[in-house]
């Protein structure tokens, strides 16, 4: 039983994570849909930060998309073409 517990408590945590990245993400496409691509880039980047201290890679390919969007939007494609 304490193995189930604590399965289920881990995949809460998960659940939250990604919850909280996809939440992340969506605030970022709607900076971006607004003309903001900086700010954009910045709640991505924090999906990116997230991901990486939590081990998961949810949310990563829309960031990173999402960035080199907003950077060729902003026509650093120098930038962009790093993500």
């Amino acid at each position: 039983r304490k193995i189930v517990t604590l399965n289920l408590k881990t995949d809460n945590i998960y659940s939250c994570v990604h919850n909280h990245i996809d939440k992340t993400n969506a605030a970022g496409a709607s900076l971006q849909r607004q003309g903001k691509f900086r700010e954009a880039i910045e709640y991505h980047n924090m999906v990116l930060s997230i991901s990486k201290r939590t081990g998961t890679t949810h949310g990563n390919a829309e960031a990173f998309g999402s960035i080199a969007d907003c950077y060729c939007e902003l026509g650093d494609l120098e930038a962009a073409q790093k993500f």
